[in-house]
């Protein structure tokens, strides 16, 4: 940290804290997304320059995908008829703008592979620091009789949103596998120790949360490790036994006594009467609204209100809670801008993993199973929708970026201070 300007050392230390934030509250996370701001417009200021000399043009196409994306859904508001919820959502999903800006316009040329890692390990702590808080908070119920089922599950364990916390933890659990795929001999023991320690952990932590996006998320997870390493390091061995735990996982928590499996229980009601799961009820409606206008969409003010309507229409008022969304952010942007606004949204998504394929660099196992998380829990839930999302998303888009950006820098392109 010596040779870091007192400006790179401060913006670092804030962009630490916005990575262990997010796991333990939004709130406290868009506090600091805000510290991000000013401490990056200080340091514009400080150095005399506007601008990243550390992204290529590829680079910064993929901050600025974001912004055109945040900015074809502020247009729809020249076709929405309620433009006061317009402008209302439009400054909720203002945050999104922060991170691509901060990291567009400020240099972080600072940042290498080491300090970005860092990046994670905030991350990785938050979550298996929430995971102990509500497993001890769970402990005396269970010392009291209390079976282990019973404490577990939607809102049980932690009462939070179970998909966006989850999904956390997905990540985090990603950047662990990294650390000891990549960085092995170059840990020392007792960090090895709580990297393979971290794991199981944040895997019971999805569970007990009970979040089917989560629970699939970890098998996306897994089904990468063994073709990363099948195919990356030649570890056959490694690949079998990554393996046999996904198996072995589902497995048991078939026989779990008591759990109500969220992958089976969606299964089961979709074989329902009326439709079955609440999700595929809301994809019926949420498709027939989006063609009416499929080109532009009905605009950010108006789409929710003709969702609402059409649930009626369909005959789902009873079973729906009026207030769901569309429960897909790539459908909820088809809705509010059409296939143009769900171009600009694949485009922000798809931008970096294609960037990543043409360098065939280190960084595109990263890209690869980070984008992969991302685009597989926006089918789930409309992310994008909650400052929840908004903030994560938001920042860790931004932060693979500013990976890739290390990978090119290896080329000499940045001088070295």
């Amino acid at each position: 940290m010596k040779q870091l300007l007192w400006y790179d050392k401060l913006q670092l230390a804030v962009m630490i804290l916005m990575a262990a934030a997010m796991p333990i509250s939004w709130q406290l996370g868009l506090w600091v997304a805000l510290a991000l701001a000013g401490v990056s417009l200080v340091k514009v200021v400080a150095q005399r320059r506007i601008g990243n000399p550390a992204l290529g043009r590829g680079l910064r196409w993929s901050l600025i995908a974001v912004l055109v994306y945040w900015c074809l859904l502020a247009m729809t508001i020249f076709y929405s008829t309620d433009t006061a919820n317009a402008w209302y959502i439009l400054g909720h999903k203002a945050v999104l703008l922060i991170f691509p800006l901060c990291f567009l316009l400020s240099d972080t040329s600072y940042l290498t592979l080491r300090r970005l890692r860092w990046l994670g390990y905030a991350l990785l702590a938050a979550a298996v620091g929430v995971f102990l808080f509500f497993a001890a908070k769970s402990l005396p119920a269970i010392i009291g009789g209390a079976s282990i089922t019973s404490c577990i599950g939607e809102g049980a364990f932690d009462p939070r949103h179970h998909s966006y916390y989850a999904f956390y933890a997905a990540v985090a659990l990603s950047f662990a596998y990294f650390e000891l795929a990549y960085f092995w001999p170059q840990l020392r023991g007792w960090l090895r120790g709580l990297l393979i320690a971290s794991i199981p952990m944040l895997v019971a932590y999805i569970i007990a949360v009970d979040s089917r996006a989560g629970i699939l998320s970890v098998v996306l997870i897994v089904v990468f490790v063994v073709l990363h390493q099948a195919i990356r390091f030649r570890r056959l061995l490694v690949a079998i036994v990554a393996a046999l735990l996904l198996v072995g996982g589902g497995v048991g928590l078939t026989l779990l006594p008591g759990y109500n499996n969220p992958i089976t229980d969606t299964i089961s009601k979709l074989r329902a009467d009326r439709g079955g799961d609440a999700r595929v009820l809301i994809t019926r409606s949420a498709w027939h609204v989006a063609k009416e206008d499929i080109i532009v969409g009905h605009g950010v003010g108006d789409y929710k209100s003709l969702l609402v309507a059409r649930y009626e229409t369909d005959g789902y008022k009873d079973i729906l809670d009026p207030n769901f969304n569309a429960h897909n952010q790539f459908m909820e942007t088809l809705l509010a801008a059409g296939i143009v606004g769900l171009l600009a949204l694949l485009a922000m998504l798809f931008l970096p993993f294609l960037l990543a394929w043409h360098a065939r660099g280190d960084c595109l196992s990263v890209v690869s199973l980070f984008t992969a998380l991302i685009a597989f829990n926006l089918l789930f839930e409309s992310m994008l929708e909650r400052q929840m999302g908004l903030l994560f998303i938001g920042y860790f888009l931004s932060v693979m970026v500013l990976i890739m950006s290390v990978e090119e820098n290896k080329f000499g392109r940045v001088p070295k201070s």
